[in-house]
């Protein structure tokens, strides 16, 4: 390398040494409050919090001065893109028409709460200076976008009920309004994008919920048991609602199903008992096991749902009317009985026709069972067609009025004989149900096994003499038998369930 060159580089090392030394002392300057920098940080920051002072101080007296005295201070609360007091309609409007200045210098850093001034940034001096100048500091913590469960969450509750969430809240985390007592109304702003698992559970002052275009997910339990909430609006934004959502809000009337949902999740408003009107839209695929049950609605549209779980209407009294969309292949329902023409299953039988004389299963069914049958049904015949394979005869043995099962001719599972329900299988006979109404009973030999629930109920017998054939005797098989006193097990029984 040449002298001149040599000489250049050095002459640049020099002055690139000398402007690091130049910024750090600038630096360390900046951040020393004690230094004249951090001093004059500090008064210009004050200085700014007092203009702001006063341009708030200026908004609340013009409200109260147009409003002619209505104007109430702790219902004033504004944000970014949210500004709300007692005598204005809707939420519309941001905290820069309360105090324009901070827009300039302080955008995103201050929030009013309850006609409260906070301020919300995260530079530790300025922290120290607002505290200093008497103005609040917000109190909740926020995680990475996720207000997190605290008691000081109660902070957000507004004089009259409401809840104010701050605009840099994207997750309303796990449990972050439960239990919180005065909390009246809630809504979920679109800024925020997720409810998480029992954000607002157990809430029993709660009344509405209104969830904004934007919000995406919610969570399991979110609103489980709010025992007094009434109304739940929810914008179509919503993807995802996991299950027990509603679960027991024992005072629900109102809630629809938004338009892009692919699942209505399992307990989504189970026992919700005062709900009468349920929509489900055309973008629904999947309902979940228990969705409705105990709801009271009577009559609802079933789009083209391809899978319905087991339980879906259980205890829905006042259903009558299922309409089965017509592109839907996958559903039909036919003398007050929903069932899945894949699977041939029952999903769901009407009141009405549980409480009659005579129930006939449609042709199409392969797993006949009962659901959710009540004890004192009226029902004293089932007809069972060619098509049962399976039948759940611990449901029938739950009807206390039930004389006959008739079996149709052609099927290939089930045969009748007496008062016994056995299999087709001559090698291996099997004794499915005995109906009730006899005192004594003898079984004939060549039965291999009792199956679970073959006598369940039966109130009249009194003794059974088991064939010497006999190996197993099912799980339950003479549970609630109270006169049964005498049996004799033959000598071949090997497992007692």
């Amino acid at each position: 390398m040449s002298k001149g060159k040599r000489g250049i580089s050095l002459i640049v090392l020099v002055i690139t040494i000398v402007v690091i030394i130049i910024i750090a002392t600038v630096v360390i300057l900046t951040l020393n409050e004690n230094s004249p920098v951090g001093r004059a940080r500090e008064a210009t920051f004050k200085s700014d919090l007092k203009t702001i002072e006063e341009e708030y101080a200026m908004y609340i007296s013009n409200r109260s001065v147009e409003s002619e005295g209505r104007f109430k201070l702790d219902s004033l609360s504004a944000s970014e893109n949210r500004l709300e007091y007692n005598t204005k309609e809707g939420t519309e409007g941001s905290i820069y028409e309360v105090i324009p200045s901070a827009k300039k210098k302080y955008e995103g850093e201050f929030e009013i709460i309850k006609g409260e001034l906070y301020y919300k940034g995260q530079v530790e001096d300025k922290l120290i200076w607002a505290k200093e100048v008497g103005i609040g500091i917000i109190p909740y913590i926020i995680i990475e976008g996720e207000l997190v469960s605290s008691n000081v969450n109660i902070e957000l509750v507004t004089g009259s009920g409401k809840i104010v969430i701050p605009s840099n809240v994207e997750v309303i985390g796990e449990g972050a309004f439960s239990n919180v007592e005065g909390l009246k109304e809630v809504v979920i702003p679109g800024t925020v994008k997720e409810i998480k698992k029992n954000a607002f559970a157990n809430n029993s002052t709660l009344e509405k919920v209104v969830i904004e275009d934007g919000v995406e997910k919610i969570g399991e339990d979110a609103f489980y048991s709010c025992k007094n909430l009434k109304e739940v609006q929810i914008a179509d934004s919503v993807i995802e609602i996991r299950s027990s959502t509603f679960m027991e809000c024992s005072n629900l009337e109102k809630i629809n199903i938004p338009n892009n949902l692919k699942e209505i999740p399992t307990y989504f408003v189970y026992r919700c008992q005062k709900i009468e009107d349920i929509i489900i839209p055309d973008s629904v695929i999947n309902i979940g096991s228990n969705a409705f049950s105990y709801t009271n609605i009577s009559s609802i549209n079933i789009p083209n749902v391809i899978s319905i779980g087991t339980s879906v209407f259980s205890n829905c009294k006042s259903l009558e009317e299922i309409n089965i969309d017509n592109e839907n292949k996958s559903f039909k329902y036919e003398n007050g009985i929903l069932y899945d023409v894949n699977k041939g299953e029952v999903k769901f039988i009407a009141n009405s026709k549980l409480n009659s004389e005579v129930l006939e299963f449609p042709y199409g069914v392969k797993i006949a069972n009962l659901g959710g049958t009540i004890l004192n049904s009226r029902i004293k015949v089932i007809k069972i067609p060619e098509t049962v394979t399976s039948i759940s005869f611990n449901s029938f043995a739950l009807l206390s009025n039930l004389e006959d099962i008739e079996i149709t001719e052609g099927n290939k599972n089930y045969q009748k004989i007496g008062n016994a329900i056995y299999n087709k299988d001559g090698n291996n006979k099997i004794l499915y149900y005995y109906l009730k109404g006899e005192k004594n009973v003898v079984l004939e030999e060549g039965i291999k096994k009792i199956a679970s629930y073959a006598f369940m109920n039966n109130k009249e017998l009194e003794s059974i003499e088991l064939p010497d054939s006999l190996e197993v005797i099912g799980n339950q098989a003479f549970d609630g038998c109270s006169k049964l006193k005498n049996i004799k097990v033959g000598p071949n029984v090997s497992n007692i369930d």
